[in-house]
């Protein structure tokens, strides 16, 4: 092996990364916007998650795209530039060279990719006897391509090389699946997507979406509970259809435990998501029928910024008989590139294997509702909560996960969370170095800007914010407390912004009207909650009190089936808010507002907002009107949310890590 003296760097060059899974014009257009000397391509294996770096000079890569014809350079860079393992650069942080991986041949990586702690590219090294500058050119091959002696200068004008990108191709995304599934057989659940044409022959769930051509399509099947077994891959890639030629596939499941199951097909492009259809399966004992079963499709906007996040894609799996989490990474910027991880066993609250993921949700509800009850201190509180987020990293986050993320946290600047569970405070997880410290990170996750989605839900891009209903719980009774302030929703809403601001009554059948109707384009409640011990995921709103006949106070409660029932939203895809705040009655209890995020969102919210246990009213309401006015400002989502957390978090309490925000990222207030 060659030693880091032998080596001649590059300090501090100007570089660029891309991932493979990028095709060479949209690189090609990159290097002319941004006029790099050097290019470093990242590519994750599919089979052993191993990462590969790949250093090119922009001068060699502009001479391969010359060979190329322009529907070859719409091909995502592996498949362009041939990248293969053998042919990959090495390694090395701060010139310590790091070992090849296995099925690298050292005599082909002529150069060695430098990286800093975080991976970012700091030197790039060649051979000191193979040296050679941009326009002096040397023989020799690089991914598979034989190069001429001399390669074009770095004068060459950089607007007649870059191939334009063709514009989107409208196709149909469409699958189906058995009804039933029956225990231990296998089903299919198929695929197909297609360009949009008389020839088009659609599976029976389908939705339109946009396709760009050259970018590699993702289809993962992702499925809510271990109720059914993906058996073999949960992930396919397949490219871009052309006309006349469809992309079909299919997903092999067996069933593993009788009951309704949740899944979900989503279709990405890059980090985007191009639509979504979901569906539930009945996996039964016996006497599987041969029924198709119903499905809703959601189709999404791609957009070029959703690359600046990093997600995790998050869902259950019985692993020998384990209950653990599997995430799914991505971040082009980061590196990755759907790495799969999995948790450590789930454990229930006598530190046995949880059977279920409630089991243990309620394991944390047990731990630090008896902590929260405790504490008087508002400081005290602060650093139960701290000590929390480090417990749960350690339970949440395997070794390999904590790995992945702990040296990238200085370039993490937006998380995405995708999961089917409302559950878990993943706001309060902080990150914890696996290996040498053992030190927790300062910052919780709610600081890297945590946004939330569920799995099948394909959150809306834009907001209306035209129409406002609000409603806050009243008690004359004096069975709880008060909401707090309103006054902003009152006075501010109409007479500052504007806007239509409408009051609902604090009963249930004027707010279930209400949401039949669906005439808005947010809903903010003021209200309390509450859930019986070992039902966290039956918790009901509180919005009033009453009295009966003889004059004892009645409680006005909505549970989740009456606002399934009722609530009809897809139309305008409004914000939902559900503020909550101490009732006075009971201290806070951590996840008490149980799943009603699944509840609003599967009836058709295209965001939501609320929190993992009861707040102080203060902070409640510093925390909605800083939200709101970001928003109506024009700030996207992921802005608002931390505009809020910030100005919550100024008042001294630990309140603004309760909020949890669902959405997507960037959207924005409609023009």
């Amino acid at each position: 092996m060659a030693v880091a003296d032998s080596i001649n760097w590059s300090v501090a060059p100007k570089v660029i990364t891309a991932s493979a899974r990028g095709s060479l014009a949209s690189l090609l257009e990159r290097i002319a916007a941004e006029c790099p000397d050097w290019v470093v391509i990242v590519r994750v294996h599919p089979a052993s998650g191993l990462t590969y770096h790949y250093a090119w000079r922009v001068a060699e890569i502009r001479h391969v795209a010359d060979g190329l014809s322009a529907q070859q350079c719409q091909r995502d860079l592996e498949a362009s530039l041939q990248l293969h393992e053998r042919g990959s650069s090495r390694r090395s942080r701060g010139r310590r060279i790091e070992p090849l991986p296995a099925g690298v041949s050292e005599e082909r990586a002529a150069r060695t990719v430098d990286l800093d702690a975080d991976g970012q590219v700091v030197a790039i090294g060649e051979p000191a006897t193979t040296m050679s500058g941009p326009s002096t050119g040397r023989s020799g091959t690089r991914g598979g391509f034989a190069m001429r002696e001399n390669f074009p200068g770095a004068s060459v004008d950089a607007a007649a090389s870059p191939v334009p990108t063709p514009a989107t191709i409208g196709t149909t995304i469409s699958a189906q699946a058995p009804a039933e599934v029956q225990l231990q057989q296998l089903q299919l659940i198929e695929f197909r997507i297609e360009v949009r044409d008389t020839d088009a022959k659609p599976l029976p769930m389908r939705v339109s979406a946009q396709v760009q051509p050259d970018k590699p399509i993702v289809v993962d099947l992702s499925v809510a509970r271990p109720l059914l077994a993906v058996v073999g891959p949960s992930q396919q890639v397949v490219p871009p259809p052309l006309p006349g030629q469809p992309r079909v596939g299919f997903f092999q499941v067996s069933g593993q435990a009788v009951g309704l199951v949740q899944l979900s097909l989503t279709f990405r492009q890059g980090a985007s998501e191009l639509g979504s259809i979901g569906l539930a399966v009945d996996v039964v004992a016996a006497g599987a029928s041969s029924a198709q079963v119903s499905a809703h499709g959601q189709v999404s906007t791609p957009d070029a910024s959703d690359d600046d996040m990093l997600q995790l894609l998050i869902e259950q799996r019985l692993v020998d008989g384990k209950l653990r989490y599997e995430y799914k990474l991505y971040s082009e910027a980061l590196g990755f590139n759907f790495l799969t991880l999995q948790s450590n066993a789930l454990l229930d609250r006598g530190e046995g294997e949880a059977k279920t993921l409630l089991d243990y949700v309620d394991r944390i509800y047990e731990r630090t509702t008896a902590e929260v009850r405790s504490v008087k201190d508002l400081e005290e509180l602060q650093r139960k909560l701290r000590a929390l987020g480090g417990s749960l990293s350690l339970d949440l986050f395997d070794k390999d996960v904590a790995r992945a993320l702990w040296p990238l946290r200085a370039r993490i600047g937006l998380i995405r969370i995708t999961s089917w569970e409302p559950y878990i405070p993943w706001e309060l997880l902080r990150l914890h170095d696996p290996d040498r410290t053992g030190e927790f990170d300062e910052r919780f996750l709610a600081e890297y800007g945590l946004i939330r989605s569920q799995h099948g839900a394909a959150p809306a891009r834009e907001f209306a914010l035209k129409d406002w209903c609000w409603m806050a719980a009243e008690f004359p009774l004096g069975t709880h407390l008060p909401a707090g302030d309103t006054s902003w929703f009152s006075d501010t809403l109409p007479q500052v912004h504007g806007l239509s601001s409408i009051k609902v009554a604090a009963d249930a059948s004027a707010l279930l009207k209400v949401l039949h109707d669906g005439a808005f384009d947010v809903l903010h409640l003021a209200c309390h909650a509450e859930a019986a011990q070992n039902k966290i995921d039956r918790a009901t709103l509180i919005i009033g009190d009453r009295a009966y006949e003889s004059g004892a106070p009645e409680l006005i409660q909505l549970a989740p089936e009456d606002v399934k029932t009722e609530a009809r939203l897809s139309g305008r895809r409004p914000l939902v808010f559900l503020n909550a705040c101490e009732s006075g009655r009971l201290a806070p209890d951590l996840t008490a507002w149980g799943g009603w995020p699944e509840v609003f969102l599967k009836a058709g919210a295209g965001a939501f907002v609320g929190t993992s246990w009861a707040v102080r009213d203060k902070p409640a309401t510093v925390f909605a009107r800083t939200f709101y006015e970001a928003l109506l400002a024009g700030k996207r989502l992921h802005q608002a949310a931390d505009d809020a957390r910030a100005a919550a978090r100024a008042l001294g309490d630990s309140s603004w890590l309760a909020f949890k925000v669902y959405g997507h990222p960037f959207a924005t207030r409609a023009p």
